[in-house]
């Protein structure tokens, strides 16, 4: 603290978000009864996945003026992982008197701050070799960001908040792999 108006901080924050898209009928055919028996094509358009893991490091400030509090929080963006399944327009077709199955369509993956991406995706012949110390200690995938914040205090029972929080972007630069079809 510097006077009585001023504070200073730091914060560190690990964050981690997961977001699954699954198409309405991969969702539906399993409410009727008999319904896998019956399905010729599934279709997997607007399927989409996103894993996102990044730390945050953080120095904050915060002012008094008056009823007024002011805060800001600068922050330093470690990207650690990414994951994003962007565009799905996957159809598989079965034809069951053959007993065959078809595709069209395509799809583009984009992956990033993951080592050795081919023998994760278990490419011919290759073993998993996953580093957890060079993942916790990669800085290669580097952003920044920033969060405002401001309150105003009427009186003791009632005050008033708003914020703009995560504002910023990660650079993802190292262990890139991106997939089509």
């Amino acid at each position: 603290r510097l006077r009585e108006k001023f504070y200073f901080g730091m914060s560190i924050n690990e964050k981690l978000s997961f977001r699954l898209n699954l198409p309405e009928q991969l969702l539906t055919m399993t409410q009727e009864p008999d319904s896998s028996l019956l399905i010729s094509a599934l279709n997997f358009k607007g399927m989409g996945l996103a894993l996102n893991h990044y730390r945050e490091y953080g120095f904050l400030g915060v002012r008094k003026y008056n009823q007024f509090t002011f805060g800001t929080r600068l922050k330093y963006i470690q990207g650690m992982a990414n994951v994003s399944l962007e565009k799905s327009d996957l159809t598989l077709g079965f034809n069951i008197d053959e007993i065959s199955t078809n595709s069209q369509g395509g799809y583009a993956a984009n992956i990033s701050g993951i080592p050795d991406t081919d023998s994760l995706l278990g490419a011919a012949g290759s073993a998993v070799n996953f580093d957890p110390a060079g993942y916790v200690l990669n800085f290669k995938n580097s952003g920044f960001g920033i969060d405002l914040g401001a309150t105003y205090t009427l009186n003791e029972k009632i005050s008033f908040a708003a914020s703009i929080n995560d504002l910023g972007m990660i650079f993802w630069k190292n262990e890139v792999t991106n997939i089509t079809n």
